[in-house]
Formats: structure tokens, sequence, C-alpha cells
């Protein structure tokens, strides 16, 4: 089961479903960020097999998440199913300004949603800390190039 993951996280995933939209009817390439579908704990091999059961006898009832670029921030697991039971996946597209946002919401959509242990969530917790840190640093130097602009006007 994991090589068959870790296949499925190393390819390029295509889609034949149009993203759900009234007026789409084109071909969807939907691809997979291993950056992403690694923020998350994989499921257990039981907690996998119960998602595959419940697909298969009720058919997929929350949309697989994708970016404006088709690339899969939530529903890793679930499209993997759907793929191999040949259900027809259906698609949310949120569109978001950076990727530093898309971790965001990875990391919150399954903290809210997923059954966690206290480890698990602490492990979220820290990479959120993380994404935390990234945008700080990120509007420091943002701030040191304003300075920069201001000290260039004056001279």
């Amino acid at each position: 089961m994991e090589k068959e993951s870790n296949k499925m996280l190393n390819q390029e995933a295509t889609a034949k479903e149009a993203i759900e939209s009234p007026s789409s009817s084109k071909t969807t390439t939907i691809k997979i960020n291993h950056e992403y579908s690694k923020l998350v704990n994989p499921l257990s091999t039981s907690e996998y097999d119960v998602l595959k059961n419940s697909l298969s006898k009720k058919g997929l009832h929350l949309p697989i998440i994708i970016n404006q670029d088709n690339v899969i921030l939530d529903g890793h697991n679930r499209y993997k199913i759907c793929q191999q039971l040949g259900i027809e996946p259906k698609f949310e597209v949120k569109e978001f300004s950076d990727p530093l946002q898309e971790k965001e919401f990875v990391i919150e959509i399954n903290l809210k949603r997923r059954h966690l242990n206290n480890f698990q969530i602490a492990e979220l917790e820290y990479k959120m800390e993380e994404i935390y840190k990234e945008r700080a640093t990120m509007r420091s130097f943002s701030n040191l190039k304003n300075v920069n602009k201001e000290i260039i006007l004056l001279k």
C-alpha cells in the first residue's frame, strides 16, 4: 500500500473529469504537490480502508479541493480512491495569493476535520508556527525594501 501511495505522489495524475462548473467540459490535469501531501500525517491502513469502503458505498460527498493551478490541496486520499474505484471526482477550486496561504489552508482544514491525537495536533501546530515565522521574515524583508526606497528618494 505504501509503495502504491508513493507512486501516486511521485507522478502527475491526469483526471479526465472536468472541474465542476456549469460551463466546463474540458479535460483537466490534476497535480500532486509532494510538500502539501506531506504536511499532514498519512491515514493508517485501517483509516484508509474505512474511507475507501465509505466512498465505495456512498460515493464522494466532499469535493477535492484544488488551487487555481489544479494542484490538490485537500483530498489526496479521496482522489486516489476515486481513481481506484472509477468514481468521478468532484472538485472545488480555491484561489490563494501565495503558497504560504495554501499551506495554512491545508493544515487548518485537516486540524478541523481529522481525528488527530495530541501529538499529531502538536506536529501540525509546529508546522503552522514555521509558516508564521516565514511570513514574519517576508514582512521584515518587505519593510527593508521600503526603507531602501525611502533612502533612495531622500538622496
